[in-house]
């Protein structure tokens, strides 16, 4: 049987979770039936050089434009060279993962007679972004408009996104196929033991939470905040917290820090190279989002083996929920995140007990396991164009 053609159309290869989607993709997805090119609007980013080598990378440009609208420009214009790719490629299935890349594959589909089947793996909350994001509304009517009449099939990260499909997109569920972001075990296992020379150590005796997040208004840093100093008045325990990542919210949560009364136990370092070896270095996590389509930084909380706390966003649900992995609250509840963290630090067992869960459950999402998945809704969609072609 000859393999399938795949094109896996992304922005760039910087380090983010849909592009750690697209490399999970590029490495497991079976070469017995798949041939595999990846395509980007700039050849930027540290994944780059992790393609592997039987992975051809094609790139439109050396960098896009700085700015948003500016880039939003360059990109749509490119549309033709898109097309232009595909037409010389005879690719069987395109698979985007991010909304532009997504609008710049839909817009190179029209009026292309030989296509190949167009797969979106909405990686983002499409109302919350729409609503919360510069241009939002522009992006809304481009996406609503051009998007869906290309699409063959659309994978959702969580059951909340495929929700949001349905609703902002108006696609009935048979269409949208669920399959949650995936991890890498073996690279996480490895990661997490080593010692980075930025890794700060705990005070002996001290127990600490960690979080790990963009310093941005979607992740609540502030709700953690007040959570946690509510925690450190009630708790006998010496406690501090972590939280790693960069951001606008920055002089912000400083200045909460010290109204709160939390300086020497909440430390804000920016982003961390080697996050797993802090969390290895950790006692539980807290994710306190505000909104979260899918969170795969709480899959890496549980390959690291931390009990995790995480409010109740549409990846809070998927990915803890029942599991009896961790803690789950309402969204926004500052004095449920207190209490949360209280049961976690005045019992060991309790926090022994959820790590082990955790680990366990931590496996549901091995790239090993997740890549497959998209290998049969791929399956599936070229079978499709293969009958579309023999019809026509």
């Amino acid at each position: 049987m000859s393999c399938k053609r795949l094109l896996l159309l992304n922005t760039n290869l910087a380090v983010g979770g849909a592009e750690r989607q697209l490399l999970h993709v590029a490495r497991y997805l079976d070469r017995s039936r798949w041939e595999v090119s990846v395509l980007v609007l700039e050849k930027q980013g540290l994944f780059c050089k992790d393609l592997p080598d039987d992975v051809k990378l094609h790139a439109l440009s050396e960098h896009l434009p700085e700015s948003a609208p500016g880039k939003l420009s360059w990109s749509l214009r490119q549309a033709g060279a898109v097309r232009e790719f595909l037409r010389a490629n005879n690719f069987d299935a395109v698979l985007t993962f991010l909304w532009l890349p997504s609008l710049l594959c839909a817009l190179a589909l029209r009026g292309l007679k030989r296509r190949p089947k167009f797969v979106w793996s909405v990686q983002s909350d499409l109302e919350a972004d729409f609503a919360s994001r510069w241009l939002g509304g522009l992006r809304s009517l481009l996406v609503k408009r051009y998007i869906p009449p290309q699409v063959a099939h659309y994978i959702a990260i969580s059951e909340g996104v495929a929700g949001k499909i349905t609703k902002v997109l108006r696609i009935p569920l048979p269409g949208i196929t669920i399959i949650p972001n995936a991890i890498d075990l073996t690279v996480i296992d490895k990661l997490k033991e080593e010692k980075p020379a930025d890794l700060k150590n705990k005070a002996p005796g001290r127990l600490r939470l960690i979080s790990v997040g963009r310093l941005a208004p979607q992740k609540a840093h502030h709700d953690l905040l007040a959570g946690f100093a509510e925690a450190c008045k009630s708790s006998a325990q010496d406690l501090e917290l972590v939280i790693l990542g960069e951001g606008p919210e920055r002089n912000r949560l400083e200045s909460l820090i010290a109204e709160l009364g939390i300086e020497g136990r909440v430390f804000l370092p920016g982003v961390a190279a080697n996050p797993y070896a802090w969390m290895y270095e950790s006692d539980a996590f807290v994710l306190a989002s505000a909104w979260e389509p899918f969170g795969i930084v709480i899959t890496e909380a549980l390959a690291a083996g931390l009990p995790v706390i995480t409010t109740a966003t549409d990846g809070g649900k998927d990915i803890v929920g029942s599991s009896g992995a961790g803690i789950m609250v309402p969204v926004g509840d500052k004095s449920a995140l207190s209490r949360a963290i209280l049961s976690l630090v005045s019992a060991p067992e309790k926090r022994a007990a959820l790590g082990r869960k955790a680990r366990e459950r931590a496996k549901d999402f091995d790239a090993a396991a997740i890549v497959p998945l998209y290998d049969t809704v791929l399956k599936q969609v070229t079978t499709e164009r293969i009958n579309d072609e023999q019809r026509g």
